[in-house]
C-alpha cells in the first residue's frame, strides 16, 4: 500500500530531524578540535597503549558517525589523521565511513526503497533507467561535491535501484580525496584553530573538478547519442 510507504517516510524524515536537532543543541558540542589538542599527549599516550583497541573504537565511532544524519566525519577524520598518523588514518577513517554509509543505504533500502519501488514504478521509471545505464557517475560526482551531505547521498540512493557493489566502490573512491585532505589536517592538529584551516578555493576547484569528470562519460554518451 502506498500509505504504507508514506508512513515510513515520515518516520525516516523525522529520525533525520531529530538527529539534526540533537546534533546542533546537544551533541555539536563535543566535536570539538580544542579538546583534542588540550589532551593531545594523553590521547597519544592510550594509543601507544592499545593501539588495536583504539583503532576499532575509532572504527566503530566512525562507522556510527556516517550512519547518522549528522555533521561529524570531517572531525573523525581529523582526529584520526592527529591519532595514527597519514596513511593509517585514512585507512580506519575510510573504512569506517564506507562501512557507516553502506548500513545507512541498505537500512533505507529495507525500510522504504524497496516499497516505494513496488508502489511507484512508474513515476520513478526515468529515474531507474538513468540509475541502470550512468549511476556509478552520479554517484561520484554527489561524492566529490563538498557541499552535499555525506547522509543524505546514503539515504538517497536507498530509494534507488543502485546496486550495492556499486554504492561501495563509488563511496569509498568518492570519500577518497576530502577524508584524505582532512587526515592530512589532523597531522598538524596542534598548529590550526578550525578544520577548515588547510582548505582553500584550489581545494575545492579539484574537488569541482574531480565531480565534473565523473560526469564527463555521461555527457560524452549523450553527445554521441545525439549526433
Amino acid at each position: 500500500m502506498k500509505k504504507k510507504v508514506l508512513y515510513r517516510l515520515i518516520v525516516l524524515i523525522l529520525f533525520i530531524i531529530f538527529s539534526l536537532l540533537s546534533y546542533y543543541f546537544f551533541l555539536s558540542k563535543y566535536f570539538d578540535l580544542k579538546t583534542i589538542q588540550q589532551n593531545s599527549a594523553f590521547l597519544k599516550r592510550i594509543v601507544d597503549n592499545y593501539y588495536l583497541e583504539i583503532v576499532l573504537v575509532y572504527i566503530l565511532g566512525c562507522t556510527i558517525i556516517a550512519i547518522l544524519p549528522i555533521a561529524g566525519e570531517s572531525f573523525f577524520s581529523v582526529t584520526g589523521g592527529f591519532l595514527f598518523n597519514f596513511w593509517p588514518g585514512i585507512l580506519y577513517a575510510c573504512l569506517g565511513t564506507t562501512l557507516g554509509a553502506y548500513i545507512s543505504f541498505l537500512s533505507t533500502r529495507l525500510f522504504v526503497g524497496q516499497e516505494m519501488q513496488k508502489h511507484y514504478l512508474d513515476e520513478i521509471k526515468f529515474l531507474n533507467q538513468q540509475i541502470k545505464h550512468n549511476g556509478k557517475y552520479y554517484l561520484l560526482f554527489l561524492r566529490f561535491v563538498p557541499f552535499i551531505p555525506f547522509f543524505l547521498i546514503n539515504y538517497l540512493s536507498g530509494f534507488t535501484k543502485i546496486s550495492t557493489a556499486t554504492f561501495l566502490v563509488t563511496t569509498l573512491i568518492g570519500i577518497l580525496p576530502i577524508t584524505s585532505i582532512y587526515v592530512y589536517t589532523g597531522e598538524f592538529l596542534n598548529k590550526i584553530r578550525t578544520i577548515n584551516d588547510f582548505f582553500s578555493y584550489k581545494v575545492y576547484l579539484i574537488l569541482t573538478g574531480l565531480a565534473v569528470l565523473s560526469l564527463l562519460p555521461v555527457i560524452v554518451r549523450k553527445f554521441l547519442k545525439n549526433k
